[in-house]
């Protein structure tokens, strides 16, 4: 465990055979514990490090989530599951509060199998701990009793034109992610704008190379807790 401090790590949703259960954790304020799966579908042995972060950071773990097991081992194509306990902390009451779920899955090749090869495997275990290959997802605390449901939030956005960019607005408690948005019809880039808004937050969107005429036509849809699409939603392109 020495060489931990030497890992690389590489951020990716899934590779090589390592897939979580879900793309997001939902942990209500009522739950004793929330569970997600890891597959390894790849015959690679992986040693797997979990843990819950506060959002943006890839190193302090939070102090009010833990995740058991925190280190494992995974055979190729077997599958595991985790458990996420809340241990305290205080939380907004009105809104949900966003952090992540990380997992660093460190390719195990050349690990020693018994006693009497550990020295001589030593230094090829140190080049196979070096590289890491992390997996982020969301991970949102949901206070009970929130004024709207989620699908009622996502009808609730509004579009402001101001120049020649576009104030979107989010008046409800939820964190919301576009899966798609279209001004008049033409698809805005949300790997160039902003796609997903804090709650009783707004984000700017540039309209460069968009029409976005006052009073015309915007359509969405949503990732939704179970990382699917929502229902196509539709509204009017307001001005300041």
């Amino acid at each position: 465990m020495v060489m931990l401090g030497l890992w690389v790590m590489i951020v990716s949703p899934a590779h090589a055979g390592l897939v979580l259960g879900k793309t997001r954790i939902i942990y209500h304020q009522s739950d004793r514990v929330q569970n997600i799966s890891l597959q390894n579908s790849g015959n690679d042995v992986y040693l797997i490090q979990a843990a819950v972060t506060p959002w943006g950071s890839s190193t302090s773990h939070s102090s009010v989530f833990i995740v058991l097991p925190p280190l494992f081992r995974i055979e190729g194509n077997s599958s595991n599951v985790m458990r996420i306990i809340r241990t305290g902390g205080d939380f907004p009451t009105d809104r949900e509060s966003l952090y992540s779920f990380r997992i660093n899955a460190i390719p195990a090749r050349g690990m020693p199998t018994g006693e009497g090869e550990a020295n001589k495997q030593q230094e090829g275990v140190a080049a196979s701990l070096s590289i890491s290959l992390g997996m982020n997802i969301k991970f949102i605390y949901r206070p009970d009793g929130l004024s709207v449901t989620p699908k009622q939030a996502y009808a609730r956005l509004t579009f402001t034109r101001t120049g020649n960019t576009v104030v979107v607005t989010n008046p409800t408690p939820y964190y919301q992610t576009f899966a798609q948005l279209k001004l008049d019809g033409e698809k805005v880039d949300l790997n160039k704008n902003p796609s997903m808004l804090a709650p009783f937050d707004q984000a700017t969107f540039s309209l460069t190379g968009l029409a976005g005429n006052a009073g015309g036509k915007v359509t969405w849809s949503m990732i939704t807790d179970a990382g699917g699409v929502s229902e196509l939603q539709s509204g009017t392109l307001h001005t300041h």
